[in-house]
C-alpha cells in the first residue's frame, strides 16, 4: 500500500518526537555559528529573571532568547521607520493626484 504525504510527515513525526532525546551519532559535529561579535548586557535581578522565564517558556538558552528579542526589536523599529519612510514618500505623490 502506498502511503500519502500525509502519512509520510505524520510518521516522521512520530519518530523525531520518539527519539529526540537520543545522543548525536559519533560522526556529527556540533557547531555554533561564528556571530563574531559578544554583547554584555546589564540587568537587574528582576529583568533577568523576566528573561530566565521567557527562555524556560520558550525551551531556549537565556543567551538565544535574548538574542531572539533584540532582534525582534530592530526589526519591528526597522519596519516601523521603513513604513513611515514610505508613508512620507508616497502620501504627497497619492495626494497630488
Amino acid at each position: 500500500m502506498t502511503q500519502t504525504l500525509d502519512d509520510l510527515i505524520r510518521d516522521e513525526v512520530a519518530h523525531a518526537i520518539t527519539h529526540e532525546d537520543d545522543p548525536l551519532p559519533a560522526r556529527v559535529t556540533v557547531t555554533r555559528p561564528n556571530k563574531g561579535t559578544v554583547l554584555s548586557v546589564r540587568l537587574s535581578d528582576e529583568e533577568y529573571e523576566l528573561l530566565c522565564r521567557q527562555a524556560e517558556t520558550d525551551g531556549l538558552p537565556v543567551s538565544t532568547t535574548g538574542r531572539r528579542l533584540i532582534l525582534t526589536g530592530l526589526r519591528t523599529s526597522m519596519k516601523s521607520e521603513m513604513i513611515e519612510a514610505i508613508r512620507e514618500t508616497i502620501a504627497p505623490a497619492m495626494l497630488a493626484r
